[in-house]
């Protein structure tokens, strides 16, 4: 499925790597935009944000993204073709996140989540 992409991310207590599925789209702006649709406490978005990055597999390829940002629905829907855009109005989700390319590859001993 296009829609879906796999979010890769270490676990913020444990270190244990996780792998994600979750619906995804590219943003115009740069990077991906996803449905925060469990809230800020799905621990995907809390391990994702006390690390500042992941790994987004989308069809196939890897991109380190950073600084993930809660925004809004006007932020995010453009991202969305509109019969995604009227099920996600129609199931009340308010809130996205936008995770941006890494300028660099993360450092200072972080490990990637995909090992």
């Amino acid at each position: 499925m296009p829609v879906v992409g796999i979010v890769h991310h270490r676990g913020r207590k444990t270190g244990r790597p996780y792998a994600t599925p979750l619906g995804i789209r590219p943003a115009a702006a740069g990077g991906f935009v996803m449905p925060l649709t469990f809230g800020k406490s799905a621990d995907w978005y809390r391990n994702t944000a006390a690390a500042g990055w992941c790994v987004i597999t989308w069809r196939g390829a890897d991109h380190t993204m950073a600084s993930p940002a809660i925004v809004d629905r006007a932020t995010a829907l453009p991202a969305f073709p509109r019969y995604e855009r009227l099920a996600l109005q129609a199931i009340g989700i308010n809130e996205f996140v936008w995770l941006r390319d890494a300028p660099v590859s993360p450092k200072g001993g972080l490990t990637s989540p995909l090992h």
